[in-house]
This record gives structure tokens, sequence and C-alpha cells, in this order.
């Protein structure tokens, strides 16, 4: 048996030093992107991406913790670990197909058209996002943090929980007798 934990923890040492597991962000691989568009799994995980990159590619690039700001519209994110990862932008047409967006924050973002085939997209914030036309579940929506006031897939509104509300605002509501909430300063 000892000698069984000191051959996994050689073979986990060996893995991590080889460069298997890549968990480093790539100043290079963001350099490429800005010049090229592209940048097939690439390592951008918590780097601030700005200006327009419509039809890029970025295929099984990981962009965990990353910020988007701009237009990504047409851009292939397929694959992607986009896990907490920030866009309120023009994501139009996207391809978001078996990304991995756990905790994503899409709020008011433009995302109408875009592919959601197959994401995992649990406890993603699309509050006030517009999704109309989008390729999304009802059971991935359903895994969503929030789609309170989002434009869904068929045209309809999300709907809001008071208690979502509640919580957006701070705590800043308050019930009165009545029933009514009106918000405390």
């Amino acid at each position: 048996m000892l000698v069984l934990k000191k051959i996994v923890i050689i073979v986990a040492i060996l893995v991590i030093s080889s460069g298997a597991v890549n968990a480093q962000y790539s100043p290079l691989d963001e350099e490429k992107f800005q010049v090229t568009n592209v940048c097939a799994g690439c390592n951008l995980n918590d780097v601030i991406i700005y200006d327009d990159h419509q039809n890029g590619n970025l295929i099984k690039a990981n962009l965990s913790g990353a910020i988007l700001l701009g237009d990504f519209s047409g851009t292939d994110f397929s694959n992607i670990d986009g896990i907490h990862m920030s866009a309120s932008i023009n994501l139009a047409q996207t391809n978001f197909s078996r990304a991995v967006l756990i905790g994503a924050d899409l709020g008011f973002a433009n995302l109408t058209y875009s592919n959601f085939r197959e994401a995992n997209i649990r406890g993603v914030n699309f509050f006030g996002a517009n999704l109309y036309g989008a390729i999304i579940s009802p059971e991935q929506l359903l895994s969503a943090k929030t789609v309170c006031g989002a434009i869904l897939p068929d045209g309809s509104q999300g709907q809001c929980s008071l208690t979502y509300v509640h919580n957006f605002l701070g705590g800043l509501l308050s019930e009165r007798p009545s029933g009514f909430y009106f918000l405390v300063n």
C-alpha cells in the first residue's frame, strides 16, 4: 500500500512538472488572439479582453474568470472552460455548444440566436439578457441562477422571483403589512 501511494505521488509530480496541467494565463495567447482573432485551446483565464472580435475562434480556450468587453458576435466559444467568466456585451449568434459556463455572468448580454447545445450553464446569471432565438433547453434555463428580465428564446420575458430581486437589491426591499414592497433608504 505504501508503494502504491509513492507511485501516485511521483506520477502526480511528473504530470504537473511536464506542463500537462496548465492553469496559468499566457500573455502570448492573449497577444495571438488580439492580433489574429483566433486562439483555439489558448489559456486566457482571468484576463480582460476588449475591443471587437466578431467571428473569432476560441474553441477549447480557458476563459475562466475572464472579462469580455466589446463585440464578440459570431465567435466560436465551443468547448470552452468559462467558469465565472463575465461578458455583458454583444454575443449574438455565438456558439457555446458543450461549453462549461458554471457561474458565468452573462447579465444584459445580447445572446440572440446563440447556440448553448449541451453547454453546462448551471448558476449562470442571465439577468436582463436577450436570448431570443437561442438554442437552449428549458432544463438548461432552469439550472441558471436567474433569467429575471431576460428575453427568452420564444420572446417571452423571464420571471423574477421576489427572493432574487431582494438579494439583487442587497436587502433594500422591505415588506409592508399590506403585502406591498418598497425600497428602504
